[in-house]
C-alpha cells in the first residue's frame, strides 16, 4: 500500500510529516491523506518525482542513505542517482500502475559527466577563491552539497535550477573581482568567441557532446503547476499571531500566511514591491510552486493585484520572474509596473500589502528594510493595525510615482491584438519583448513560455 510504504521510507530517513509538507509546498493534511491511503498521486506526475527527490535529498543530508537503501532494496554504496527511481518503484510496487522509472541496473546518468563537472568546478572555484562553505552561503545550500558536486558524487542533472544558480553566481563573482582573464586562460575559447555567462555555463556543464551544455546554456522551460487549494492552503498558519519574522525562512512563512489570508478572504486588493534578491522565493522549487499556486488562487477568487517589478536583476533571477509571473498575467487582474530607480546596493526594501475590500477596510502588510548581506537575520514586520495599513498604502503610492507601466492588462492585450490583426500568442510575445524591459531574456525562451501557456488555454 502506497501510504504504508511512504510512512516506512519517512521513518527510515527520520522525516516528519510537517517537514515533508513544507518541502513539497503542500498542506500537512494532504500528507496525512497520503499516509492514510485516502489519496495516491499518479506515478508519472511531477509531484511524485519531487516527492522521491525530496526523500532522497533528506536522507542524503542527514546521513541516512544506507537506511533508505535497505528499505527500498538498493545495495549499500549505490549511486545517489538511483535512489529517486527506486523510491518510486517501491512506493508503487504491486499498485497496478505502469512503472515509468528506469530499471535499477541501467543508470543513464553516467559518472563521467559528473566527474568532469566536478573537476571543472574545482578549477573555477580556485580562480574565484571560494571554499565550499563560501560558495554554499552565496547560493544558500549546504556546503556538503558543494563537496559532492566537486567529487562527482552528485549528478549535475538532478537539480537544473540549482546548477544554473551556482554557475551564474560563480561567473558574477569572478567578474566582480576582475578575474575573467584567468577564467579565459582556463577555458581557452575559440578565436572570436566571447566569454559570456552563457558560454561559461555551457562549458562548465558540457560533457563533450554538448548535451548538458544545451541544457544549461539558457533557462529550462519547466512549467509550474497550479496545485489544488487543499494542497497549499494550510489553515494552521492563520492561527499564527506573530508580528515579527526573521530571515528568509521567516519571510517565507510570513508570505504563506499573507497569501492564505488573502485567498480565504477573496476580493480586495493586493500591492506588492520588493527589490530583495529572489532566492527566498525561488531557491526552493517546492516553495516557489506553493507561492505560485496561492497567487493563482488569489486571482481566481477575485483579488486585484498591483505589482512593481525591479528589472535590474541577475539574468537567472529575471528568467525565474518571467516563468513565475507569465501564467499569472494570463489569468488577468494584474496591473504591473517596473521601478525606474536603480536598485540600491546597501539596503533592500520589501512591502507586501493587502486590503480586504477596495477603497477601505482592514488589511495586512509585510514590511522589511534590510541591510545588504544580513538577509539571514533580517526582520520582517507583519502588520494588521488600521493606521499601519493606511500608512503603507500611501508608501506604495509613493513608489508608484517612480515607476512606469510594464505590461498591459489581458483585456487590453486582446483588444489590441484584434485591432492589429494578430493572434493573442503573437501579441503577448510582442508586449513582453517590446513594451517590457526584459530585453536581456532570450527571445526563444519567452516564445516557448508563451506558446506553452497559450496551448494550455491560459490566455
Amino acid at each position: 500500500m502506497f501510504g504504508n510504504r511512504l510512512r516506512e521510507i519517512m521513518t527510515s530517513v527520520g522525516m516528519k510529516s510537517i517537514n515533508l509538507a513544507r518541502s513539497l509546498g503542500c498542506s500537512d493534511s494532504y500528507i496525512s491523506h497520503l499516509l492514510k491511503g485516502d489519496r495516491q498521486p499518479d506515478q508519472t506526475t511531477d509531484f511524485t518525482r519531487r516527492l522521491a527527490e525530496i526523500l532522497c535529498g533528506y536522507a542524503d543530508g542527514n546521513g541516512r542513505l544506507a537506511e533508505l537503501g535497505a528499505v527500498i532494496g538498493l545495495a549499500d554504496g549505490s549511486a545517489q542517482d538511483e535512489f529517486p527511481r527506486a523510491i518510486i518503484s517501491y512506493l508503487y510496487k504491486d499498485s497496478g500502475q505502469k512503472n515509468a522509472s528506469q530499471p535499477r541496473g541501467k543508470n543513464p546518468l553516467k559518472k563521467g559527466p559528473n566527474l568532469l563537472f566536478g573537476k571543472k568546478l574545482d578549477q573555477v572555484m580556485e580562480i574565484a577563491d571560494l571554499s565550499n562553505s563560501k560558495l554554499a552561503r552565496l547560493v544558500n545550500i549546504d556546503s556538503s552539497s558543494i563537496s559532492r558536486y566537486r567529487t562527482g558524487k552528485r549528478s549535475v542533472r538532478t537539480n537544473s535550477y540549482l546548477i544554473l544558480k551556482m554557475c551564474s553566481t560563480l561567473y558574477e563573482h569572478i567578474q566582480k573581482h576582475d578575474k575573467l582573464s584567468e577564467l579565459d586562460r582556463l577555458i581557452e575559447p575559440d578565436a572570436g568567441e566571447e566569454l559570456t555567462e552563457e558560454f561559461f555555463i555551457g562549458w562548465l556543464c558540457g560533457d563533450g557532446d554538448s548535451a548538458l551544455s544545451k541544457q544549461y546554456a539558457k533557462p529550462a522551460v519547466e512549467e509550474l503547476q497550479f496545485l489544488a487549494p487543499e494542497e497549499v492552503i494550510d489553515e494552521t498558519l492563520l492561527a499564527d499571531t506573530s508580528s515579527m519574522y526573521i530571515g528568509n525562512e521567516g519571510l517565507r512563512k510570513a508570505v504563506l500566511r499573507f497569501l492564505i489570508t488573502a485567498a480565504k478572504a477573496g476580493g480586495g486588493e493586493m500591492k506588492l514591491y520588493s527589490d530583495l534578491q529572489m532566492d527566498w522565493m525561488t531557491g526552493s522549487r517546492e516553495y516557489f510552486q506553493r507561492w505560485y499556486s496561492l497567487m493563482g488562487i488569489c486571482i481566481r477568487r477575485g483579488v486585484r493585484i498591483s505589482i512593481i517589478h525591479n528589472v535590474d536583476r541577475r539574468k537567472a533571477e529575471m528568467s525565474d520572474a518571467v516563468q513565475g509571473w507569465m501564467p499569472l498575467y494570463m489569468e488577468g487582474s494584474i496591473q504591473s509596473y517596473y521601478s525606474t530607480r536603480q536598485n540600491g546596493k546597501r539596503f533592500y526594501n520589501t512591502l507586501f500589502f493587502y486590503r480586504y475590500s477596495l477603497g477601505g477596510g482592514g488589511g495586512i502588510c509585510i514590511k522589511g528594510d534590510i541591510p545588504a548581506g544580513l538577509e539571514d537575520i533580517a526582520r520582517y514586520q507583519y502588520l494588521t493595525e488600521p493606521e499601519d495599513i493606511d500608512f503603507y498604502e500611501k508608501y506604495y503610492t509613493g513608489l508608484l510615482k517612480n515607476s512606469s507601466l510594464l505590461m498591459r492588462s489581458k483585456s487590453v492585450q486582446r483588444r489590441s491584438a484584434k485591432e492589429d490583426g494578430m493572434d493573442n500568442e503573437a501579441k503577448l510575445i510582442q508586449v513582453i519583448q517590446e513594451q517590457s524591459t526584459l530585453k536581456d531574456i532570450d527571445k526563444d525562451y519567452i516564445n516557448e513560455l508563451v506558446k506553452m501557456h497559450v496551448k494550455d488555454k491560459k490566455l
